[in-house]
């Protein structure tokens, strides 16, 4: 039997109560009676019965009225089932408008009466078990120190948490029907804020980072997870919860600064062996990022394209000063103690646990598509993107650079050899970007490779 199986007869005619209270006793039930609606709202208060039986006339009131009244007095915990033998199709819509369970006409047969009883405590208790759920999810999101929100399909915002208001500074009558793009959406990620939404709507999201802005405008990161819920197949709505992570990122960034601050003073240390050729690290590192955006880079492979470049030249701490100081052209001995260089570059960085393969650009910068470069004669797919763009850098910032055996070359001769390369020693794509990179001045005073 259910754990709460009170049943209040309310019925004028005391045969019918104690008919009904003994059939009721048998199956289980606790029975309550009340002879007058004025009665039956006194025991519905007091004892909170899941299920009122109650005759359509009474002494001082109709059924109708008295579910009227227990709705004015919100006692509409208790399942009312109708029961009269004045029936009419006009009262019996009433009834249910009002909220009944039910509606049985006099004489009605006893097994379906009970078993109109036990569906309307098992609705009841279902509704209950929902509304303590959903008040316990309630109260989870609502005390919850974690920003949530919960967006519908059409991305209007359905509820968001205190701890996102706090956060973001907005309050819930700014943000609640709002639809995307939200307010804390800034410029920088709009487009990859809409992909991320969408992508909630359609799997869900695990672990994306965003960088939002508050109502001040001070900027913030959150790492975003999101799970939809669906129902029959179509989706309901999605949950989404931040991470406030930006002490995390900016604690990132400032590593990151001092790394490059570390890795650009090892590059500045190795080129005051070699004074002629001080700066062209650093020169062909910005010349590689440039490139690098052009072709889409993302911005975690452009920070290993720019440190791989600041240190591709670092095996020439192996070479001696004299050599690389020389006025004079090289000698073929002098030229191979030169090439040795991307050997020792390699071997000074390959045992460094760096996300980028930088020992790889070090070792291969001076490799060619078409294998005629130096020291493995690679070619092809066989050179990975960082070294074509690198390569390309490395040529054109050298040329353009004044060398102790030579001046510096002029824009047309630097023109002419990346272009006369282009498909077959240099990567096309990368020669398309430097190319429109020196048309806009990158070879001149003041650009980012001086």
């Amino acid at each position: 039997m259910t754990a709460n199986s009170k049943v209040l007869i309310v019925d004028d005619d005391p045969r019918v109560r104690g008919t009904l209270s003994d059939v009721l006793k048998l199956k289980g039930h606790a029975p309550l009676t009340a002879a007058t609606g004025k009665e039956a709202l006194e025991r519905i208060e007091a004892e909170s019965p899941a299920v009122a039986l109650i005759d359509l006339k009474l002494e001082d009131m109709s059924g109708l009225e008295l579910m009227k009244e227990m709705r004015s007095r919100s006692l509409l915990d208790t399942a009312c089932i109708i029961i009269t033998g004045y029936a009419s199709q006009e009262s019996a819509i009433e009834a249910m408008n009002l909220g009944a369970y039910s509606y049985l006409r006099k004489p009605y047969d006893v097994d379906q009466l009970l078993l109109t009883i036990r569906r309307a405590i098992e609705k009841l208790e279902a509704e209950q078990t929902l509304r303590a759920s959903e008040e316990f999810s309630s109260s989870l999101m609502k005390n919850a120190p974690t920003p949530l929100l919960v967006a519908n399909p059409d991305s209007s915002l359905r509820y968001v948490n205190p701890a996102l208001t706090q956060l973001t500074g907005f309050s819930p009558s700014e943000l609640l029907g709002k639809k995307a793009p939200y307010p804390w959406w800034t410029e920088e990620t709009l487009e990859k804020s809409r992909e991320d939404f969408e992508q909630a709507l359609r799997q869900g999201l695990r672990g994306v980072e965003e960088l939002f802005k508050k109502k001040n405008g001070e900027r913030f990161w959150v790492e975003i997870s999101a799970t939809p819920s669906r129902q029959k197949g179509q989706f309901n709505y999605y949950v989404a919860s931040w991470l406030d992570i930006t002490e995390r990122k900016e604690a990132q960034q400032r590593l990151e600064d001092t790394f490059i601050d570390l890795t650009e003073t090892v590059s500045r240390a190795m080129e005051t062996r070699d004074p002629y050729t001080a700066g062209h690290q650093r020169r062909v590192a910005e010349l590689a990022r440039l490139v690098g955006e052009k072709l889409g880079l993302s911005a975690d492979e452009l920070q290993g394209l720019y440190i791989g470049a600041l240190l591709h030249d670092i095996g020439k701490i192996s070479v001696p000063e004299s050599i690389l100081t020389k006025p004079g052209r090289l000698t073929q001995e002098e030229w191979s103690l030169i090439q040795v260089h991307t050997r020792q570059g390699h071997e000074i960085l390959r045992e460094a646990t760096l996300p980028w393969p930088v020992a790889e650009m070090a070792l291969h910068h001076h490799e060619r598509l078409d294998g005629s470069g130096y020291p493995d004669g690679l070619s092809g797919d066989q050179l990975s993107r960082e070294v074509r763009i690198l390569g390309v850098c490395d040529v054109v910032e050298a040329m353009s650079s004044h060398r102790p055996y030579r001046p510096a070359r002029s824009r047309e001769e630097v023109l002419k050899e990346i272009e006369g390369g282009r498909g077959t020693k240099y990567d096309a794509r990368v020669v398309e970007a430097m190319l429109e990179m020196i048309s806009a001045g990158a070879l001149e005073a003041g650009s980012p490779h001086t």
